[in-house]
């Protein structure tokens, strides 16, 4: 390589490396777009308009009820449809009168927490098969209800006796250990930790809570009561499953008794015979009530019949059988029975005929005893 050439080379260098911009990256920058403010005069373009916020419907249990009512009514056959009670304290009953001329009695059925009043294995079965067998049926719907209410967040008070023992090293310690939990980070994580558990709890905002379920339950039993009772029906039964054993046990004891004609007559209770199936002995926000106890005072014949599906549904069989034999109650019988199989739902199943035996035996032809 000759000396000229070295030189023409280091000359050729120098001169790219002196020059500031290629000449395409400046006509790029000379051919840019003018900003839009100074293409309108200077004025700022006006920001997109926020899209409109979405209104979600509040959860109204009530409203939901009638809706789940108003499809069942459909499903069901129009002719045993019946809607009692009045504008938003209507509620749907499938009534099912006897096959025969003078019916044998009535019956008001309660399907348990979560059913409805046409449930397969229990309420349509019993509704259907005691219509047929000179038994009318008059199977209602209640509302749920409410869950257990969530205990308040306990909060723990730090004990100052206890850090008065520490020592100044062991307090130091302590401290710059929780200094270096609580981080920006950590803080953050735990206080959307919080908000995300909070955001799925039921607020009264969300939830329809100005009807109280257990008032509109006994109100729904009662209009029920009274509506057989214009029909001629005085020798009613209550059939009832679950949680449904509690509101029927303190609708029971809520009905006065009529005053006798005669001072040494026995004033029969209104209501003849209680048919629990599987009963539960309170609600989830009235635990205090004893449904053994309430149960062995009410003054009527009561069949008791439970499933042998649990070792709990069999304790609380033998607390309801003992409270009976204290009370000295007149007729009481208890019948463990298998859980019911769905292929019976079509026809008469073991709980249906048990339930109509017991109802011929000790409720047929006791209207005559009534004032």
């Amino acid at each position: 390589m000759t000396f000229a050439t070295d030189l023409f080379r280091k000359a050729l260098l120098c001169l790219l490396l002196s020059s500031p911009f290629p000449t395409w990256a400046q006509e790029d920058t000379q051919t840019s777009p003018e900003p839009q403010a100074e293409q309108n005069g200077g004025e700022k373009p006006s920001p997109a308009p926020a899209p409109a916020a979405i209104e979600r419907p509040k959860l109204d249990k009530q409203h939901i009820a009638m809706q789940s009512m108003a499809a069942l009514a459909q499903a069901s056959d129009p002719d045993t449809v019946l809607w009692l009670g009045e504008g938003a304290d209507s509620f749907l009953a499938i009534y099912q009168a006897a096959w025969q001329p003078v019916p044998n009695g009535a019956a008001i059925i309660l399907h348990a927490d979560g059913q409805h009043a046409l449930w397969p294995e229990t309420s349509k079965v019993l509704s259907e098969n005691l219509a047929k067998h000179g038994w009318t049926s008059l199977s209602i719907s209640l509302p749920e209800a409410l869950a257990a209410s969530i205990p308040q967040r306990q909060y723990t008070a730090i004990n100052n006796a206890e850090e008065g023992d520490k020592t100044p090293t062991e307090v130091a310690d302590t401290t710059a250990a929780n200094e270096a939990q609580a981080t920006p980070e950590n803080t953050t994580a735990n206080a959307e930790a919080t908000m995300a558990e909070e955001s799925t709890l039921p607020t009264p905002e969300s939830v329809n809570m100005s009807i109280d379920p257990e008032t509109q339950a006994f109100e729904r039993l009662m209009e029920s009561y009274e509506y057989l009772r214009q029909q001629g029906l005085l020798n009613i039964a209550i059939i009832c499953e679950g949680s449904a054993a509690v509101r029927a046990v303190k609708m029971i004891s809520a009905i006065p008794l009529p005053a006798p004609s005669n001072p040494q007559a026995r004033v029969a209770n209104p209501v003849a015979a209680l048919v629990s199936i599987n009963a539960i002995h309170n609600l989830p926000r009235d635990a205090d009530f004893k449904l053994p106890t309430a149960l062995a005072e009410l003054n009527i014949s009561v069949l008791d019949i439970y499933f042998d599906d649990s070792e709990h549904s069999k304790r609380d069989a033998e607390k309801r059988k003992a409270e009976a034999a204290r009370a000295g109650l007149a007729v009481y019988r208890q019948q463990r029975l298998p859980l019911n199989s769905s292929k019976l739902a079509q026809g008469e199943n073991p709980l249906s005929k048990r339930v109509r035996g017991f109802l011929n035996r000790y409720v047929r032809g006791r209207a005559k005893t009534l004032p």
